[in-house]
């Protein structure tokens, strides 16, 4: 007994060092090789030991990084096999890799004369046929350019100089330019004080003005003899409201009246033949108040013209015009051009005019006047901010009777244009549909934001569709985000709203909120600073958001904004960041497909930080705009400076 005893107490001590481990049944393996792989639809299986010591399957689980099964390995979203996406102006096809995944291959290069056409993902004849985007000069005076689309393929424009104007190249950029001391045909400037000149196939013609040579926003003029006294007055205009100044669902039904402030006014005769003086409305502490030389006694054919035109020493800068097209179409900005155009004019007769307030009524086309108003509004911010910057001039193009819409919506561009005697460096275009989203001082301001990136800043280049709380490309975030928040701050209001398809909707920046039930998506640091979709993005929004709190920091911290986008640091390419420009379309549902890399550097918010940042600006300030810790990841302690 002895010896059993001894053996209990040996099996004790083993079983001690064993953890009391029972041993199992026989195993019956699953898998046979260690780490090897498996799909179990889209999710991925690995073979493990079991806590039964076999070889078997594990749990199946998800694919990270928004890869998906494929082959027993996972792999980037998978394409199928044997279709085709674009790749800037090349066609890639979806074929398998060495790892048996669906990749796109590489990008191969169209025939000659072709590009890819990324709305059908196939080569197509080049509809700019070899015309770079800066454009070529066809003729000395005739201008090509190859224009962008929000969707498909591009487009060629061209159009042709005014008389003194030669097509040529300045940065990069085919333009009419006036040739040496060649002038545009039918302007005009006073040569000395009792000296008019008026440009006539391109070269100044001298007349003497008896009564003296004055410049107005329209030209310059000989002053009438007529005996003259002042008028004094306040020009104001009929304007439609929300129906809440924070949760709008619709336009009141009652406008207001509103000053028309930095309009110009004109006292002319002989229905508009000659001019007696020329002048604008106030800007100052006393919106849309004029007062202007009228004949001591005034004829039946003195007029007062209210015109929403704006001009400085070089000439014309901002005007609204009606593009006068027949018929009430939907029209392509830069393809269609405008026949006829003329500048949104408003008059009274002097004779019969009482001074004091003078109202232009929404049957007049009071929607132009708001449109000119609130453009004159973001560019005065603008030039207070930019005083140092040269003047990039716009015409907007509104059409009301007959109704003229775009398929673009409300849009802006840097396309030129010579027209109404003048040469415009961009232009902007807003619809005039049943919504009537003329009547949105959000939007015009917006569009108008859009203008000033282009003008002291860099733009991104990402256009096009984009949707309410859906997050987008990192360039695309940055355009449109600084757009809305350029709007709020201009209007001192976070509130931004329009109306789409007969239906509100408004969103606010500063509480972060939408209507309609939209969730705001706010970013995590997880996403990067760069996040992109399909698996991510950055909601527009949410970057207005940041800048708004940024805004709301001080009077030093809004000059710190401007000076960030008007600096080298943003200014100039490659940007440190690393982002480059992508483009893309959009589906029925929103979703993004056919994306492209097109390889250029451009900016993003995390440029713009860097820029503030690099400068002085507080990094505990931009820290509680960003929130990096839960939100935007931007390293406000580490900024990529020159």
């Amino acid at each position: 007994m002895p010896t059993v005893v001894r053996a209990l107490a040996v099996v004790s001590v083993l079983c001690a060092a064993a953890a009391c481990t029972k041993k199992s049944a026989p195993c019956t393996d699953g898998c046979r090789d260690l780490a090897t792989t498996r799909c179990s639809g889209v999710l991925m299986q690995t073979c493990v030991v079991d806590d039964k010591g076999c070889r078997n399957w594990s749990t199946p689980a998800a694919c990270s990084g928004g890869t998906a099964c494929t082959a027993d390995s996972c792999c980037p979203t998978p394409c199928t096999l044997s279709t085709t996406q674009c790749s800037g102006t090349e066609v890639q096809q979806c074929v398998t890799d060495t790892a048996g995944c669906a990749v796109w291959g590489a990008a191969q290069a169209c025939a000659s004369g072709q590009l890819c056409d990324g709305t059908i993902n196939t080569c197509v004849t080049d509809p700019c046929q070899g015309v770079p985007y800066g454009g070529v000069c066809l003729t000395s005076t005739t201008v090509r350019q190859c224009v962008s689309q929000a969707t498909g393929l591009p487009k060629l424009v061209t159009y042709t100089c005014s008389a003194g104007q030669t097509c040529q190249i300045q940065n990069g950029t085919a333009k009419c330019l006036s040739t040496g001391g060649a002038c545009t045909s039918g302007a005009t400037q006073c040569l000395s004080a009792t000296q008019l000149q008026t440009c006539t196939s391109g070269a100044w013609v001298t007349s003497a003005c008896a009564n003296g040579c004055q410049s107005s926003g329209l030209g310059s003029y000989c002053v009438a003899s007529t005996g003259t006294v002042n008028f004094t007055g306040r020009l104001l205009f009929e304007q439609i409201l929300p129906n809440s100044t924070t949760t709008p669902t619709n336009w009141a039904t009652v406008p207001v009246q509103t000053p028309a402030a930095g309009f110009l006014v004109m006292s002319t005769g002989s229905n508009g033949s000659t001019t007696y003086d020329s002048t604008y409305t106030s800007t100052g502490a006393t919106p849309g108040t004029f007062t202007i030389k009228v004949p001591a006694s005034p004829a039946l054919g003195d007029l007062l013209f209210f015109v929403a035109s704006a001009a400085d020493a070089s000439g014309l800068v901002a005007a609204v015009a009606d593009p006068s097209f027949a018929t009430s179409t939907t029209h392509v900005p830069g393809t269609d051009v405008p026949p006829t155009p003329k500048i949104w004019t408003w008059s009274r007769p002097t004779a019969t005019t009482a001074a004091g307030d003078i109202v232009i009524k929404a049957t007049e086309g009071s929607a132009a006047a708001t449109v000119f108003n609130d453009l004159q509004r973001g560019r005065r911010t603008a030039l207070a901010a930019f005083s140092s910057a040269p003047v990039r001039s716009i015409v907007v193009w509104l059409g009301l009777s007959p109704a003229t819409t775009w398929d673009c919506g409300a849009c802006f561009s840097n396309w030129p244009i010579t027209t109404l005697g003048a040469s415009f460096d961009s232009q902007l275009w807003i619809g005039a549909d049943t919504d009537q989203s003329y009547w949105s001082s959000a939007v015009t301001v917006h569009e108008t934001g859009h203008w000033v990136m282009w003008a002291y800043g860099y733009p991104p280049g990402e256009g096009g569709t984009h949707y309410v709380g859906t997050p987008t490309f990192p360039g695309q975030a940055w355009s449109e985000g600084w757009a809305t928040f350029f709007s709020s701050a201009a209007r001192a209001n976070p509130v931004y709203f329009d109306k789409q398809q007969g239906s509100m909707f408004w969103l606010n920046i500063q509480t972060r909120t939408y209507d309609l039930g939209v969730t705001w998506t706010r970013p995590v640091p997880a996403d990067g600073m760069l996040a992109m979709p399909p698996t991510s993005g950055l909601d527009e929004n949410e970057v207005s958001a940041m800048l708004y709190a940024l805004w709301s920091a001080g009077t030093a911290a809004q000059s710190a904004i401007f000076t960030a986008v008007g600096s080298t640091h943003l200014n100039t390419s490659p940007f440190k960041r690393g982002y480059t420009e992508h483009t893309w379309t959009v589906d029925t549902k929103g979703n993004f497909t056919n994306i492209v890399n097109t390889g250029t550097s451009v900016p993003t918010l995390p440029d713009f930080l860097d820029a503030l940042n690099c400068a002085g600006f507080s990094r505990a300030t931009i820290d509680a705009a960003t929130q990096p810790a839960t939100h935007y990841a931007y390293p406000s302690a580490s900024p990529l400076c020159p």
